[in-house]
């Protein structure tokens, strides 16, 4: 994994958080505006961002239900974009709350992290340039070392298979029994004109 400083990930991250989710979203259930802005609150405290991956859990379990009942072209729009700012909540919490991990945990969380990206993009309707540039923000921290390895890997000089090869035979218009017996059934090869 490439160096990364969390600290300013973390920053860069906090300023995709929208400013007035409330205005973006209509119809949110008061159970889920309480959760929503407790976790906007655990965010922006200095040690809360454990709590708000927890919270942000809960949303995306209580939204995950929701999009799971009935047909889809029935889900409502809100519900999605619930789920899709639940995500993003989850996502910078995780990396906010990194720092004080491991440093062997750090690659495994933000590739958790990377998941949640992916399922928020899936199934929620907004957000989805803020989730996007979390992804390439993401990859980037996360890949682009492996991408130069597998490069510096690769041998400079192609290596040439000899095939030993033989003309194929052509056939103009066989009989079902002589096509059958001749390259069907012992698996010959032959080209068919006409």
């Amino acid at each position: 994994m490439c160096e990364i400083n969390l600290t300013s990930f973390s920053m860069e991250l906090n300023s995709l958080l929208p400013k007035n989710f409330k205005n973006d979203i209509q119809n949110i259930e008061p159970d889920i505006m309480v959760l929503l802005d407790e976790c906007f609150e655990l965010l922006h405290e200095k040690s809360g961002s454990g709590e708000a991956i927890n919270v942000s859990q809960i949303i995306i379990d209580i939204t995950w239900e929701q999009l799971n009942t009935g047909h889809w072209s029935e889900v409502e729009d809100s519900e999605r974009q619930i789920y899709a700012l639940a995500s993003l909540l989850k996502v910078v919490a995780m990396v906010q709350n990194v720092k004080q991990e491991p440093q062997e945990k750090i690659r495994e969380i933000l590739e958790a992290a990377l998941k949640v990206v992916d399922m928020g993009l899936l199934l929620g309707s907004s957000y989805t340039t803020e989730l996007n540039h979390i992804a390439n923000l993401l990859n980037s921290a996360l890949y682009t070392d492996e991408v130069k390895d597998f490069e510096s890997s690769r041998p400079t000089s192609e290596v040439l298979i000899k095939v030993d090869t033989e003309p194929l035979k052509s056939l103009h218009c066989p009989s079902l029994e002589t096509f059958s017996a001749e390259h069907f059934y012992p698996r010959q090869p032959v080209k068919l004109i006409g």
